[in-house]
């Protein structure tokens, strides 16, 4: 896993350990797993916006709440999110 993120300028390897997210292939993650790098991977993007679509599905209560955390720090920079949910 942590070559998907070795581009980033973030310590990710803190995140991946924060995260709870264990060091193995993308195959052979579970969907929350998976769901949570997809979400560092975007978080370490740095854009201007960010589009997450479902972005709790699979989560569990400690990834959401890290989640809610990150997405508050993009809002005090002035990041622009847009979250898709499905009705």
């Amino acid at each position: 896993i942590f070559s998907k993120l070795s581009n980033a300028k973030t310590d990710y390897k803190k995140l991946v350990i924060e995260w709870n997210i264990p060091n193995k292939k993308m195959t052979n993650l579970s969907k929350g797993n998976k769901q949570k790098v997809g979400i560092l991977m975007m978080l370490l993007a740095e854009s201007d916006v960010y589009l997450f679509d479902e972005p709790t599905d699979a989560l569990d209560d400690k990834a959401i709440s890290l989640f809610q955390n990150a997405i508050k720090r993009l809002l005090t920079q002035n990041k622009i999110i847009l979250p898709l949910f499905s009705p």
